[in-house]
């Protein structure tokens, strides 16, 4: 509704303007009715002429504007011929044919720049897209720029000084006009790969029907020993099934992602993963940083570090990600963040028992705020890294190899609620339905059991709830999870 009341006070603006501009030309016998008359057909030209960069075509979620040929071609003629007849209506009698002309030329200009600015709008969700800052510019000023360009050529057409040059004046403005456009085209093309209309279609992701998953979590629920609830592989309307990740990830790293569709296309890897329980390409998704457009996310990627196996290749990602954030400034626009951050390196290091690390990032802190009366105390060095759970799933209904175990870390200080843990590690059930974990740090955890929706269809028993390991308790064996035909 906003935008279509700016449409609608825009062309009541520009209709008073050409009102204005053109009124010398009407006859003065003309009445009040007909100048009503007058003024109406003068808004209607205005808002159909209006409707090519109308903000209702632009669509926020950064779909790109459509430009079919049928709707090109009715819209110029509706345009033109709104014009033609604007203009007869205006002029006294025995010059209306001249007055139809000069209109029809109007509407055609009017149409050029229309065309041009549709296609502005294209660009403009194309750099949105990018997170640039100018797509928003031009959607917002796109219907203003328009207005402001139909102003001069009524002004040209209709001063006498103007009229012998007045068609190649427009002309030529038209003509460097479409060489802007042209340039945007080829530069966006070339630089960002423009031209698919989707993330999808660039890099040629499957239209298979989404997968759809069941998923157990096997703790304390709504008064239930556990919770099973069914969702599909789509995120933001794009299928993250594992080979259309696959896709997604080989598509961007051809492109040194630089692509229109780095941020989505990342977003989509890092949701992906992380919802097929894929620890290592979640990790590395959240990891990523190749140009201005992709950069780590540093809080999910701490997150699945600390809540992980403690080995040796999770502390070389570890240092790794450090020496990111040292050397690059992206993702630290914001301090309340980059606090946020900062804590989480201390917190991911003290995991390993790297005390000196883990302070000289709290620190970091010191010179994030000049006063700061809340002293950030680090989190308590651990040494233990040698928990381990095993265990085992047995199925009525089928063999139970076909489902994964999900292992979910619980950090101390949060509450033990749904959505609280994050993933450590998964596994794949072997042929006779046993799962292990190993090099665990201590803490709470969970489990949770994915597969299709008919493996989860009995009643689970056995559920082991929240568990915890320790120095104290370093090896867990679960009692055999078990699921029932109901």
């Amino acid at each position: 509704m906003p935008a279509q009341l700016l449409d609608l006070f825009l062309g009541l603006a520009l209709a008073g303007l050409f009102h204005f501009l053109v009124q010398h030309k009407r006859d003065p016998a003309h009445g009040c009715y007909r100048r009503a008359a007058a003024y109406f057909l003068l808004a209607l030209w205005s808002w159909r002429g209006l409707s090519w960069v109308s903000l209702r075509h632009y669509i926020p979620s950064g779909e790109f504007v459509s430009l079919e040929c049928a709707e090109v071609l009715f819209r110029t003629i509706e345009v033109t011929a709104l014009g033609g007849l604007v203009f007869a209506f205006l002029r006294p009698p025995e010059r209306k044919f001249s007055g139809a002309f000069l209109g029809s030329g109007a509407g055609l200009a009017f149409s050029g720049f229309g065309l041009l600015g549709r296609l502005w709008l294209s660009y403009a969700a194309a750099l949105n897209l990018r997170g640039s800052f100018w797509g928003l510019f031009l959607t917002s000023l796109s219907p203003w720029i328009l207005g402001s360009a139909m102003v001069l050529v009524m002004m040209t057409l209709l001063q006498d000084d103007f009229r012998p040059v007045a068609w190649r004046m427009i002309a030529a403005v038209f003509a460097v006009s479409v060489v802007c456009t042209a340039a945007m085209d080829l530069r966006l093309r070339r630089t960002w790969g423009y031209g698919p209309q989707s993330l999808s279609q660039a890099a040629g992701l499957s239209s298979e029907p989404d997968a759809a998953m069941s998923l157990a979590w096997l703790y304390p629920r709504a008064g239930k020993p556990y919770a099973v609830e069914m969702l599909k592989a789509r995120w933001n309307g794009l299928s993250i099934a594992p080979d259309n990740l696959r896709k997604i990830f080989w598509y961007l790293r051809e492109r040194d992602f630089r692509s229109i569709f780095t941020r989505d296309g990342l977003e989509a890897l890092r949701r992906g993963w992380l919802f097929w329980w894929e620890p290592d390409p979640a990790l590395e998704s959240a990891s990523l940083c190749c140009s201005s457009q992709a950069y780590p996310d540093y809080r999910k990627a701490l997150a699945l570090i600390r809540a992980g196996p403690l080995t040796r290749e999770r502390y070389e990602s570890l240092e790794a990600l450090a020496e990111l954030a040292r050397t690059r400034a992206e993702g630290f626009e914001d301090v309340t963040q980059s606090q946020y951050i900062f804590e989480a390196f201390s917190a991911a290091y003290a995991r390993f028992g790297d005390e000196a690390r883990a302070r000289a990032w709290l620190y970091k802190i010191d010179n994030l705020w000049p006063i700061y009366e809340k002293k950030v105390e680090a989190s308590p060095v651990e040494n233990f890294r040698r928990g381990r759970v095993s265990g085992s799933v047995l199925s009525d209904l089928a063999p139970a190899d076909s489902m994964k175990v999900g292992l979910f870390y619980v950090a101390a200080g949060t509450s033990a609620a749904p959505g609280t843990g994050v993933l450590s590690a998964s596994a794949s059930l072997d042929s006779s339905g046993r799962f292990e974990f190993e090099d665990l740090g201590a803490g709470l955890y969970y489990l949770g059991l994915m597969g299709p929706p008919k493996r989860l269809r009995g009643k689970i028993i056995n559920s082991p709830g929240y568990f915890s390991l320790s120095e104290r308790f370093p090896v867990l064996r679960l009692t055999p999870i078990r699921i029932r035909a109901r």
